[in-house]
């Protein structure tokens, strides 16, 4: 009892400090896909539209701070002695859902530079029941005044057959809040797989939302006390309410805070399959009115977050950092589009003035002088192909092959567009297809757009014994892609007329000495991984200039052996030169 009134004071303290500056903003910390699994911010000033943080770009690095390089399901919490405990789960989604075995820990004074640990529950547990999950989900903290600690609870399954289904379990952080302390105890269990836990405190009850896996749904169970007597864990919390989003789609994430006003609550969800967060209003947590969606697209794709209310004296600062940080990254990218401009050999004087005054340009302008850099240059790669020889490629050799369409459909026609993918279990495969022609002697250029689900995939093309590789993940954005990003035309015509969803050029150079028959592959293998693809369109072998002149070919496309779009260089040298004559393929 004594440390519940020394937390009660401490509050009260706390409370009063943070009268003197009330709250303005509302902070939205979120991943924003299965492909980004990083922490990123949005600011609002009503709590429900949001804009992001830093250029729409991440704050946090998950390579650094994870085991598992991923960070997903972020909550934030403001503690009572001003500092701010973040928790993610720690997991990489391309591994599958079975995959994570642990959670982050992160505490910040400022919001902006983190200390972190992680948890990795098969080594802190081993011997137990817990070095046997495959996975540890959602985790979130709130404060016990009972035990006077932070609570961290989250929802495990184990591959033991102890848990068989997801349960949500908590244990008390250290001090330090680096780690946690003792074995993990049952919070709740609905007699069913329960995930994305979020339990907030109101007028002496506990308000426990949750999502119905499998069911589907929000729902919500209270409780007078946080946690049981030992021996009927789970045993304090209500019988579970009915479906609270007020949809019919799909959703999970349940966050709920309460606006500045300090009368009005928020339930907001992520409508995952749908595009779009549900924000909902409620007096009494009981009863929820919808309020709006808010469309997730462009630079604003958040997925499971969590809001916390913020000063104006915490938003200027924070807007003063990331604005410092996106400006110092525009302008290393503008300067490097410059320089790779140069190295390509495209005529750059236009931009002198502008890059001359870089220093006084705004963030926009630096954007849209890179835009203009990158279609100059794609119109520069693009101007060296005179003449189109696609029409000498044949009946393609298949093998393994088993779909030519589906999900990620080119825009154009299905005949040009080959995809293997593994059914979404756990399996290896392989495809590939094959063309001899027999072309005349000259400079060639074989182009193909490919995109794959992740580094796991091993794709690439080849012309005899020289090949590039496909992207790992085509909606990363590099170069000018298909995915919307960098579409610097109305009119279609770069980047597969905007049609595609994030494909990527590869080009591959290469010079005949005299007619002959060159083989053409195009393959892929992933070796016993889920959820793998490949996808690959527009196949074109494309005639080069024909001349002797080797640097003016080496000024048109940089001997490397991968391009992207816009013919930026992505691996170091290997296999092609252009130091004598027109060899660009070895033998």
């Amino acid at each position: 009892m004594k440390r519940c009134y020394s937390f009660m004071l401490t509050l009260l303290v706390s409370m009063a400090m943070m009268a003197q500056e009330p709250m303005t903003n509302y902070l939205f910390v979120y991943f924003p896909s299965n492909t980004e699994e990083t922490i990123y911010y949005a600011i609002s000033d009503n709590g429900f539209d949001y804009t992001p943080m830093n250029g729409g770009n991440r704050v946090l690095a998950n390579d650094t701070i994870s085991i598992k390089k991923g960070l997903r399901d972020p909550h934030i919490l403001r503690a009572h002695d001003g500092w701010f405990f973040m928790v993610c789960t720690d997991m990489k989604s391309v591994e599958g859902w079975n995959s994570n075995r642990g959670i982050v820990l992160m505490k910040s004074k400022d919001l902006i530079h983190w200390q972190h640990s992680t948890v990795h529950f098969p080594d802190k547990y081993k011997g137990t029941t817990f070095a046997n999950v495959i996975r540890v989900w959602a985790p979130e903290t709130i404060y016990d005044p009972v035990a006077g600690k932070y609570m961290i609870y989250y929802s495990i399954l184990t591959n033991d057959g102890v848990v068989r289904y997801d349960k949500v379990f908590y244990n008390y952080a250290n001090d330090d809040f680096t780690d946690l302390e003792g074995e993990p105890t049952l919070l709740f269990d609905r007699g069913a797989s329960t995930i994305d836990m979020d339990i907030v405190f109101h007028d002496g009850v506990y308000h426990g939302f949750y999502k119905n896996e499998n069911d589907g749904g929000i729902s919500k169970v209270t409780a007078t006390q946080l946690t049981a007597p030992a021996g009927q864990e789970g045993s304090q919390w209500s019988k579970p309410s009915g479906k609270l989003q007020q949809t019919d789609v799909a959703v999970e994430g349940a966050g709920v805070f309460q606006l500045i006003d300090g009368k009005t609550w928020v339930l907001m969800y992520d409508c995952y399959t749908s595009g779009y967060y549900q924000f909902c209003t409620s007096t009494d947590l009981e009863h929820f009115t919808f309020k709006q969606n808010t469309v997730t697209s462009g630079a604003f794709t958040p997925r499971h977050g969590t809001v916390i209310p913020l000063t104006r004296t915490e938003v200027s600062r924070l807007e003063a950092v990331f604005e410092q940080k996106h400006r110092r990254e525009v302008f290393n990218e503008m300067m490097r589009e410059v320089d790779y401009a140069i190295q390509l050999g495209v005529d750059v004087s236009s931009f002198k003035e502008l890059i001359d005054s870089s220093h006084q340009m705004t963030i926009s302008e630096m954007e849209q002088t890179i835009a203009n850099l990158k279609v100059a240059e794609y119109e520069h790669v693009t101007s060296c192909y005179t003449d189109d020889q696609t029409t000498l490629l044949g009946t393609w050799t298949t093998s393994n092959q088993t779909s030519r369409s589906g999900q990620h459909y080119d825009g154009s026609s299905t005949s040009s567009y080959w995809e293997q993918r593994d059914g979404w279990a756990n399996t290896s495969w392989s495809m590939s297809m094959k063309q001899s022609v027999t072309l005349p002697a000259g400079n060639y250029m074989l182009k193909c757009a490919g995109r794959s689900a992740s580094s796991s995939v091993d794709a690439k093309m080849t012309v005899d014994d020289a090949s590039v590789r496909f992207p790992t993940k085509g909606d990363g954005g590099y170069g000018i892609d298909t995915s919307g990003r960098a579409n610097f035309s109305s009119s279609g015509q770069y980047a597969n007329g905007g049609k595609g969803r994030g494909w990527e050029w590869r080009y591959l150079p290469f010079t005949l000495e005299e007619s002959r028959e060159v083989t053409i592959t195009l393959s892929a293998s992933v070796d016993n991984a889920s959820a793998q693809w490949v996808s690959m369109t527009s196949l074109s072998l494309l005639r080069l200039p024909d001349t002797d002149d080797v640097q003016a070919i080496s000024n048109a496309l940089t001997p490397t052996q991968t391009y992207d779009l816009s013919g930026r260089p992505m691996t170091k040298k290997r296999g092609l030169h252009v130091s004598k004559g027109r060899k660009f393929l070895k033998r």
